[in-house]
């Protein structure tokens, strides 16, 4: 049975081969003959197939499609491409406001750090000026007590706000050797309206004693008066 089977695969494969020998060396032969004879068989056979109605249609809707898509494709890039541009150009303009808003921060800080410098460097003049004015207005015995215990630059510092006369008042009830070392760091005050006030109350304090010692002088006359 199985032998019967492959007798008549054979059989069937040598019928075949027997067909398609003849018409391959048939149709070799037809294409080396029409190429002698000057023929292009390959553009005969495109131009056959173009002949034929569903091959033809084929082809054309073929062609039609990719030209869409590429046509679409290009559309696409190029929309593409005008977006990246327009993101550049907005990218540039958010980095130049990022730098302009930092520089306006800095120089706000500045700003801000300079007017704390000054109002500290103020607060710190007026503290001393009011310091100075204590000093001032206080006995020059106890005020020379006070600088006496201060760090000479510092001293000199308060000294230089009084007015002259409070100034020699002071360094006379210093130590020799305070005074010594306060004497060169010293300034002569210009002569201010503050000065001018001093000097009155210094008269007014004068005026007072005199009158104060006018009565005891009196008093004195007349104890001696008395005595003989």
């Amino acid at each position: 049975m199985g032998g019967s089977r492959e007798s008549i695969g054979l059989k069937i494969l040598k019928g075949f081969l027997v067909i398609l020998i003849p018409v391959v060396f048939i149709a070799a032969f037809t294409v080396l003959f029409l190429k002698l004879a000057g023929f292009d068989v390959k553009e005969e056979v495109s131009q056959l197939a173009g002949r034929l109605p569903f091959v033809s249609h084929s082809g054309k809707h073929t062609g039609s499609a990719l030209e869409a898509e590429n046509a679409t494709l290009k559309l696409k890039v190029s929309d593409l491409k005008k977006q990246v541009k327009s993101l550049e150009k907005e990218t540039k303009q958010k980095d130049d406001q990022i730098q302009s808003l930092n520089e306006q921060v800095n120089q706000l800080k500045q700003t801000i750090d300079s007017m704390t410098e000054t109002n500290k460097k103020q607060a710190e003049s007026d503290r001393a000026r009011t310091i100075a004015q204590v000093y001032q207005n206080m006995d020059p015995e106890k005020a020379a007590q006070i600088f006496e215990k201060m760090k000479t630059q510092e001293a000199a510092k308060y000294m230089n706000m009084l007015n002259n006369q409070t100034k020699a008042k002071i360094l006379e009830k210093l130590s020799t050797d305070k005074a010594a070392q306060l004497t060169p760091l010293l300034k002569a005050m210009p002569s201010t309206s503050t000065t001018q006030t001093a000097g009155t109350s210094g008269d007014t304090g004068g005026t007072t004693n005199a009158s104060t010692a006018t009565p005891s002088q009196g008093t004195g006359a007349s104890v001696n008066t008395g005595n003989p």
